[in-house]
């Protein structure tokens, strides 16, 4: 699961106040942290992301030359327990000051395709993503 941070310049509604204060930050560390569904929490800063983001779109050298570490959000990357829900950490989290929209990775997959074409034509499509609505 993931938590993107508010940046800067974000365009995204909950992030109108700007950047993630320290302590908002930290308060949604330790909510993760405090969640029984959460087995584990990692901080992913600007350089990591890049680095992340670089090594995944290594043969696309025109998005490369247009993007920097800047241009990355800060997240948090949480471990979730087998058969916890992870949407449920993930709603959670959206509603924290300084979130601009976290995942839930499982989700996502278990609805790309076919299975997601399947669930959404038998009406059981699950959310996935939520946007922030802190600040």
């Amino acid at each position: 699961m993931s938590v993107f941070l508010c940046k800067d310049g974000d365009s995204w509604a909950s992030c109108a106040g700007g950047e993630i204060t320290k302590p908002e930050r930290l308060n949604l560390q330790r909510a993760l942290e405090g969640r029984p569904e959460v087995e584990s929490v990692r901080f992913e800063d600007r350089q990591q992301a890049w680095e992340s983001f670089r090594r995944q779109y290594e043969d696309d050298p025109e998005l490369l030359k247009a993007t920097t570490p800047t241009d990355m959000p800060e997240s948090f990357r949480a471990r979730i327990r087998a058969g916890a829900d992870a949407s449920a950490v993930a709603r959670a989290a959206s509603e924290l000051p300084g979130v601009s929209i976290s995942f839930d990775q499982a989700c996502l997959v278990d609805n790309g395709w076919p299975w997601g074409l399947v669930k959404r034509l038998l009406g059981s499509e699950e959310q996935c993503s939520f946007m922030g609505k802190g600040q």
